[in-house]
């Protein structure tokens, strides 16, 4: 509530509470005191909107920092030769969820005014008018776009192994800039039929669905999209054996495993706390001491207690049904734990955080028996840890009943529901059109036309170019540096040799099995290339390169002889 200054009754205290009977002097005194207290209140306002942004900001910082979090953990937990194709995918995520959040994805989720489905407004679209709207900021954009990413970085650990590049493009921009901005349009804006702050207080159940921080529109999106992507593709080639029993494909690195478990934790102390999106509000005036800043470290609180007590549980559970400890699984269970309490850290006591984190673990160790059972891969465990987040709000405060607990239960149909429709159909499709999986005929293909392409530019390259430079280079200046001559000479040979062979190599080893087509190709492209890179370098670039390093060599041999010979005959003649 904002506090104004009245120069009138400030007046009559004074004049009330002073012996002296001089209203003017008292109007006066009150007029300069309410005009210092309100410059003093518009500099604590300014002051108040700037820590609040940077507060905001700061979160954004933590929860995109989760992004190296994802990439450690997605490195540690496959296989070493496919560590730069994850590593990969997740800066595509990012990069491809910037762009597409931020033409569709911010007004779809947050363009107002709009209906209860999806955002609308024109101004929001490529932040096209956002920042000239009151109450608004490009931090919250920034915030935003940092969750939006972070579901398909939860998508992209489920598909981890086995997906071409061009499917992490349209999923990732689709997920971000369609399918996610629609989820959290229904639960965080305003506008959202099923938000627990909807403006107009026609709320879901007369309390809206609880998702303070995203266990349902972030982590439960990510999970199912990942959950449809998996099961379509099919599991990793050696997964299962003919039989249909389970072989492990363990990860490579326990270490970044660990270190990414530790950058997710980190940043969830943005993730789940930043939700508050401001930190400088106060709450009870009887209570001046307690205010937003006491809600968010109750909310860490809360958050670092269901991880932790999830780990535990996780732990000595697997020992007790595996007979071994495990830190993959500790692992695992820390971010289950976390993904639980999100939508509710803010609602929950810090007991019932500990509950939620303990039933987190349970249903975590039941969805990967059931997940083995029905030989579904995921090499994450993203889905089975995502996509069962949605229960951390049942254990929220007193007072809500049933009504929450109908709330809860529609938003867990409705996201499954939505992201099934959506991203199912699109996995599907690329699935057809053969753009998904990328099979072991495919990496072949790919992997000889590479380094078949690659050997021959290589070759042809060091043939026409060096062989020619250093053949003239040669002839001319034999007599100035004749030491310098062999040693560029040996470094020329040694390296057209070894590409010669290697070059050969592969083109009589592919011969026999790819006879009509490179035949034609490389009796086509020789000629072409020969003709074309000779004459053209031959006559313009290599008789530029070779008259600039002969007037250079010229005259800097000349220049050394000089004053080699002259120094020389100084020293003979004089000394």
């Amino acid at each position: 509530m904002e506090t104004t200054c009245s120069a009138k009754d400030l007046a009559a205290l004074l004049s009330s509470s002073s012996s002296s009977s001089n209203s003017t002097s008292s109007l006066a005194a009150a007029t300069f005191l309410c005009s210092q207290f309100s410059s003093i209140s518009n500099k604590l306002s300014d002051t108040t909107y700037a820590v609040d942004n940077t507060y905001l900001l700061f979160s954004a910082y933590l929860v995109f920092a989760m992004q190296l979090g994802f990439a450690m953990l997605c490195a540690g937990s496959v296989r070493a030769k496919n560590t730069m194709n994850i590593m990969l995918t997740n800066v595509l995520d990012a990069a491809a969820g910037a762009i597409s959040y931020y033409l569709f994805g911010f007004a779809f989720a947050f363009g107002t005014p709009s209906n209860g489905f999806i955002g609308r407004h024109h101004s929001f679209f490529a932040l096209s008018s956002y920042p000239e709207r009151p109450g608004a900021d490009f931090s919250f954009f920034l915030y935003q776009w940092a969750f939006a990413i972070a579901a398909a970085g939860i998508t992209s650990g489920s598909i981890a192994e086995r997906t071409q590049f061009v499917a992490y493009l349209i999923y990732s921009s689709f997920l971000t800039g369609f399918v996610y901005p629609t989820v959290s349009h229904w639960f965080w804006s305003t506008d959202g039929w099923a938000s627990a702050s909807r403006s107009d207080n026609n709320l879901l159940f007369g309390s809206g669905a609880i998702d303070f921080a995203g266990s349902g529109v972030v982590h439960m999106v990510g999970g199912i999209a990942g959950l449809w992507g998996a099961l379509i593709e099919g599991p990793r080639i050696g997964r299962f054996d003919r039989l249909g029993r389970s072989v492990a494909l363990r990860g490579h690195s326990a270490s970044l495993v660990v270190l990414g478990t530790f950058l997710l934790w980190f940043g969830w102390y943005g993730f789940n706390p930043g939700s508050f999106l401001t930190i400088l509000k106060g709450y009870e005036k009887s209570r001046p001491y307690y205010g937003q800043w006491s809600a968010v470290g109750r909310t860490a609180v809360t958050t670092t207690l269901a991880g932790c007590t999830s780990a535990l549980t996780t732990l000595f559970s697997k020992r007790l049904l595996a007979g071994h400890w495990n830190v993959i699984d500790v692992c695992n269970g820390l971010l289950g734990g976390f993904a639980a309490i999100t939508s509710g850290c803010a609602v929950v006591e810090p007991w019932a955080a500990i509950v939620c984190g303990f039933v987190a673990s349970w249903v975590l160790i039941g969805f990967n028996l059931l997940a083995k059972k029905l030989k579904y891969d995921d090499p994450l465990e993203a889905a089975q840890l995502h996509g069962d987040a949605e229960h951390g709000a049942l254990w929220a405060a007193d007072g809500w009943g049933g009504k929450l607990l109908a709330a809860q239960f529609v938003q867990i149909v409705v996201i499954v529901g939505w992201v099934s429709v959506t991203m199912g159909p699109l996995f599907y499709g690329l699935h057809k059109m053969n753009l998904l999986r990328i099979s072991a005929e495919d990496f072949f293909f790919f992997f000889f036309f590479f380094f078949f392409f690659f050997f021959f530019f290589f070759f042809f390259f060091f043939f026409f170019f060096f062989f020619f430079f250093f053949f003239f280079f040669f002839f001319f200046f034999f007599f100035f540096f004749f030491f310098f001559f062999f040693f560029f000479f040996f470094f020329f040979f040694f390296f057209f040799f070894f590409f010669f062979f290697f070059f050969f190599f592969f083109f009589f080893f592919f011969f026999f099995f790819f006879f009509f087509f490179f035949f034609f190709f490389f009796f086509f492209f020789f000629f072409f290339f020969f003709f074309f890179f000779f004459f053209f370098f031959f006559f313009f670039f290599f008789f530029f390169f070779f008259f600039f390093f002969f007037f250079f060599f010229f005259f800097f041999f000349f220049f050394f002889f000089f004053f080699f010979f002259f120094f020389f005959f100084f020293f003979f003649f004089f000394f």
